[in-house]
C-alpha cells in the first residue's frame, strides 16, 4: 500500500512539471539570428563611412580646384605664372597633390598668344586604397 501511495505521488508529481525558459536549440537560433543582423548592421555602417569619407573629401578638392581657379582669375591675365606649379597639401584628412598649369593658346591668324588655358587638379588617395581620386577644371582667361 505504500508503494501504490508513493507511486500514485511520483505519477502527479510529473503531471505537474511545466517546461519553463528556453531550450538550447532556441537559444542557439536566436544567438545566430543575432549575429547575423548584427553583422549586416556593421557591414552597413562601414560602408557608409567610407562613402561619406569619400564624398567629403571630393568635397574638399572641388573646392580647393575651384577656389586655385578664382585666385588666378583675380590676379589678373598678366601675372599668371609660366611654369606649373605643384602643391602638396594636407586638408581635413585629405593628403592630396594639387597641379595648375597655364597652357598659351595662339589662334594661327596672328601668331601671337590670344589667351591662355588655365588647368586645376587635385589627386589624392583614399585611405587603404590604391587607386587615385582626381577632380580637375579648366577654363580660359582672356587679356
Amino acid at each position: 500500500m505504500i508503494m501504490e501511495v508513493a507511486g500514485e505521488h511520483i505519477k502527479g508529481m510529473r503531471k505537474n512539471v511545466q517546461k519553463s525558459g528556453f531550450t538550447l536549440i532556441e537559444n542557439m537560433i536566436s544567438m545566430m539570428l543575432l549575429t547575423i543582423v548584427l553583422t549586416a548592421g556593421l557591414t552597413l555602417f562601414h560602408n557608409a563611412n567610407q562613402f561619406t569619407r569619400l564624398v567629403v573629401h571630393k568635397k574638399i578638392a572641388t573646392e580647393l580646384v575651384n577656389s586655385k581657379i578664382e585666385a588666378l582669375k583675380s590676379d589678373g591675365y598678366g601675372s599668371l605664372p609660366s611654369v606649373p606649379e605643384i602643391l602638396t597639401l594636407a586638408i581635413g584628412g585629405l593628403s592630396a597633390q594639387q597641379t595648375t598649369t597655364i597652357t598659351n593658346i595662339d589662334e594661327p591668324v596672328d601668331g601671337t598668344t590670344d589667351y591662355k588655358q588655365i588647368k586645376v587638379e587635385v589627386v589624392w588617395n583614399e585611405a587603404g586604397k590604391n587607386t587615385a581620386r582626381k577632380i580637375e577644371s579648366t577654363t580660359y582667361i582672356a587679356p
